[in-house]
């Protein structure tokens, strides 16, 4: 979504609050921006080395099939 549609709509929400409202609101959003401890700087495939598999996708897709188990009764009607 849009940072100017999201802005909006949060606007046409909030323009019917009082100047008191508005006043508190803007001193929150102020302080959540001022007060927000930096992000410390993650390397995203080092936390997704434990995920990768050793087997290849087609390796991976004959285990699953091998590991199907097909127990479906099928009841004849009378």
């Amino acid at each position: 979504m849009d940072t100017l549609n999201i802005s909006d709509t949060y606007f046409s929400l909030l323009k019917n609050l009082s100047v008191k409202s508005k006043l508190e609101l803007i001193s929150k959003l102020a302080n959540s921006i001022s007060s927000r401890e930096p992000r410390p700087n993650v390397n995203f495939r080092e936390n997704l080395a434990d995920f990768i598999p050793e087997q290849s996708a087609e390796e991976i897709i004959a285990d699953l099939r091998k590991e199907r188990v097909f127990n479906r009764k099928i009841e004849d009607f009378e």
